[in-house]
């Protein structure tokens, strides 16, 4: 550093702090600071005197002012006597300075400008106003999140009304050059981020659509929750490190004046919504991903104005929910921000307040600090209290149906187990093993069938807390003499994974316990069943059923559909084993219902079970119209379109059933006069389309 702008170094956890000295900004606070997409460059504003510095950043997160501008110099840039006016909202999050780029120009966001546009891009080393052109530019921008320095050091500025394009500007011979102009559809709100991702939220249909403006190719897109559309074009949208999660939050305001902000994490592979939280009474202030890769963990903090309470969670999506209870005690030495300091620095600026604005913040890996005119970083990933809590591992807690990668991993474990001759689970004891979750325990116990014939059965049951037992099924039946084989695996939200063989089958089996139901009842949700009789209890048989699993399961985010055959065996005397039959288990899961309610379908017309086929055809449309009230979009799609692409199969099987009838019957009270502009061709209601088409003709 120079002598002019020596700084104390504190070491504290192995982390490093620099403290400023008071030439930077003439001594004066600094109000606001935003980072370069490398994250080696900090440009910060103090609103007082109208100045901005620059600082590089060290690997050991050593910080040295280089270049500044004052408040003359800036005038002179932009040439105006009026930065008061141009620069008033300059504290807003989205106002003033808004960026840095890796060679060090400054973005500025301007209020009241009469110029060819409301946004400066400046050369902060020469003190010089970047000149932009490009056909359909000029005029004002709508937002700040439509100004971006990209990774690659290109810029890329999004346009609105009129012209709805994108702006890609690279430097060449140290000017901006537009090097490509790419039309857009009309829009609500635009987003860009630093590795060159463009989001942009639609109104009808209400979704979020994703393209690479490096690759210029399309990505993913979003099906959002429809309790979010009282917020549109004002959403907070994240995506993770490694943009595998996009996280979208929004305040809302009932008409009784309740105040509350809804967090919704969809996974960018599937498109899916995964995990979802209703905050009461708090307006959304932080929202970010903050930690390293795949320890990475969604913080959200906010402040409740009527009980003057400041709330700060830690969010785990890779578990996939965040119904469980917040982690906000390991913040509190990271971020130890109350309503008061909240209330001090960003209430008096903005009814929200800006997270750059305040004293105390999270990015990325980054904990940065500002003491009046002193600003310091640690890593977060160097604090001890976030390393205690990362060791905490948090188990998987969304549907097993999605839990690909968990059961996968136990698979490949259990075939290891069984290709190197190690002892897998045998039970020749016939005493009960106990296996504990959360709030309750399963029982795996084993019955006599026929004591002369040494015949018994295995079944399942559990025992919650309260000591209570709930009876629950017969997994298999077996010989003493033969006995059996069976494997093991309780996942975080409770359900459990069965891999067993006998001499007369070998299966996969998933039961989950409902405890929500006025009667708590143990469900059998997924069953996976290798056809071949081995004859004897032999490891080569669960080899060959877990590897034709694996391989169909293949790279499916979800497993495949079960085996829903019920299989008889004759072998225990007069009493024949029937497999329990996971079809009727899933009648009325809805989880089941929107992922294989097609194949159940088509099942049950190869039983030519008329009963069970309309029963099921009434509780997908019943859950349909349940999703759709509660704002779910995607999952009424998703349900909706699995019954639409059998209705032809299904008129063809019996047309007496009515069930084409039965399904407009219901839809045609949700179809709108606009509908037909609200369905995309490229959404997932595909058949539905044709549907709309149909309803808009009387029935005869």
């Amino acid at each position: 550093m120079s002598s002019s702008s020596e700084a104390q170094l504190i070491e504290d956890q192995d982390q490093t702090t620099i403290l400023i000295n008071d030439t930077p900004h003439r001594g004066k606070k600094i109000n606001k600071y935003v980072f370069s997409p490398n994250m080696k460059y900090i440009a910060t504003w103090n609103d007082d005197d109208k100045s901005i510095v620059g600082w590089t950043v060290s690997e050991e997160l050593i910080i040295e002012p280089d270049y500044s501008i004052d408040t003359n110099l800036l005038k002179n840039i932009l040439n105006t006597d009026k930065l008061e006016n141009i620069l008033r909202y300059a504290k807003f999050e989205f106002s003033g300075l808004i960026g840095v780029s890796n060679f060090k120009h400054i973005a500025l966001f301007l209020n009241e400008r009469n110029g060819p546009y409301n946004f400066e891009i400046i050369d902060i080393t020469t003190k010089s106003r970047q000149i932009l052109k490009a056909q359909g530019l000029k005029g004002k921008i709508d937002h700040s999140q439509n100004i971006t320095f990209l990774e690659n050091d290109d810029l890329v500025v999004i346009k609105g009304e009129p012209v709805y394009r994108a702006y890609i500007f690279s430097r060449s011979n140290k000017q901006w050059k537009c090097k490509d102009s790419i039309e857009l559809k009309k829009y609500n709100q635009a987003i860009i981020f630093k590795d060159g991702k463009l989001l942009l939220l639609f109104d009808i249909p209400f979704i979020i659509r994703q393209w690479n403006l490096i690759t210029r190719k399309f990505e993913a897109q979003y099906i959002l929750n429809w309790n979010l559309k009282q917020k549109k074009g004002f959403l907070n949208i994240e995506f993770n490190s490694d943009k595998t999660l996009l996280a979208v939050s929004g305040s809302q305001e009932k008409r009784n004046k309740q105040k509350f902000c809804l967090v919704y994490v969809y996974s960018t592979e599937s498109g899916l919504m995964i995990a979802s939280r209703k905050f009461n009474d708090t307006y959304s202030h932080n929202f970010r991903f903050i930690g390293l890769r795949e320890e990475e963990r969604l913080f959200f903090s906010g402040p409740q104005f009527d009980t003057q309470i400041y709330n700060s969670y830690i969010l785990n999506p890779n578990t996939h929910t965040l119904d469980k209870p917040p982690d906000s005690h390991v913040l509190r030495d990271i971020y130890p921000v109350n309503f008061d300091t909240y209330c001090a620095e960003s209430s008096k600026i903005s009814p929200y307040g800006s997270p750059y604005s305040i004293v105390l913040n999270i990015i990325s890996d980054y904990i940065i600090n500002i003491n009046n005119n002193n600003l310091s970083i640690q890593r977060l990933s160097q604090n001890d209290n976030w390393i205690n809590y990362l060791k905490l591992k948090e188990a998987y807690m969304g549907e097993t149906f999605y839990n690909v990668k968990e059961i996968k991993q136990f698979i490949k474990t259990t075939l290891d187990k069984c290709k190197s001759n190690q002892i897998l689970i045998q039970n020749y004891t016939h005493e009960y093993k106990e296996y504990s979750c959360a709030s309750y325990n399963w029982i795996i116990e084993t019955t006599v069938h026929n004591l002369e014939k040494n015949e018994y059965y295995v079944s399942l049951k559990a025992r919650l807390d309260t000591d209570e037992e709930i009876d629950g099924k017969g997994i298999f039946f077996f010989e003493d003499k033969d006995g059996y084989i069976l494997e093991i695996k309780v996942f975080g939200n409770g359900d459990i994974l069965l891999v067993f063989s006998t001499k007369d089958l070998s299966g996969i089996q998933i039961w989950s316990l409902d405890l929500d139901s006025e009667e708590n009842k143990i469900k059998f949700i997924y069953s996976w069943y290798d056809r071949f009789k081995p004859e004897k209890v032999e490891t080569e048989s669960i080899i060959r059923l877990l590897t034709f699993f694996n391989d169909k399961s293949g790279g499916m985010k979800n497993l495949p559909p079960p085996a829903f055959d019920k299989l008889i065996f004759e072998s225990f005397g007069y009493v024949s084993w029937i497999t329990e039959d996971v079809l009727i288990h899933g009648m009325n899961n809805v989880s089941m219902l929107k992922l294989y309610s097609k194949d159940m379908i088509y099942e049950l017309i190869r039983r030519k079970d008329d009963e069970h086929l309309l029963e099921l055809l009434d509780n997908c449309l019943t859950h349909s119209l349940e999703l759709l009230r509660n704002g779910e979009i995607h999952n009424f799609i998703m349900l909706t379109d699995q019954i639409t692409s059998t209705l032809v199969r299904l008129e063809n099987y019996n047309e007496n059933l009515r069930a084409t009838e039965r399904f407009l019957s219901k839809i045609n009270l949700l179809v709108p006069d606009n509908y037909e502009t609200a369905i995309d061709s490229s959404s997932l209601s595909y058949h539905l389309k044709f549907c709309v088409l149909i309803l808009k003709k009387p029935l005869s």
